[in-house]
């Protein structure tokens, strides 16, 4: 996909630790992430800060909140438009820890 293709589509990442995540943090792909929350068992307290902090800024979802995972997706696509700033929070996020 061209740069600009990357950039006004979604992306749904639906398992952990993906590395296409960074590349969509600090390029500007718009994202959104479909998690189980059992899943949280497995990772480490600074990964899952960082989830906890993904889940307030309403890119991270559970299978548990599969409604509003689908609402957020068919708001994003009727919108075409990704809050930009998202990105600027989650690097500062990451940049912290």
């Amino acid at each position: 996909l061209s740069h600009s293709e990357k950039t006004s589509s979604l992306f749904i990442l639906d398992w952990p630790y993906h590395t296409f995540f960074f590349q969509a943090v600090y390029q500007a792909y718009p994202f959104i992430m479909f998690f189980k929350r059992e899943w949280k068992k497995y990772f480490t307290s600074k990964y899952i800060e960082l989830l906890d902090f993904l889940e307030k800024q309403s890119i991270l979802f559970y299978w548990d909140q599969q409604y509003d995972f689908f609402e957020r997706v068919k708001y994003l696509s009727e919108n075409y438009t990704y809050p930009s700033l998202i990105f600027l929070k989650v690097r500062r996020f990451l940049e912290q820890k």
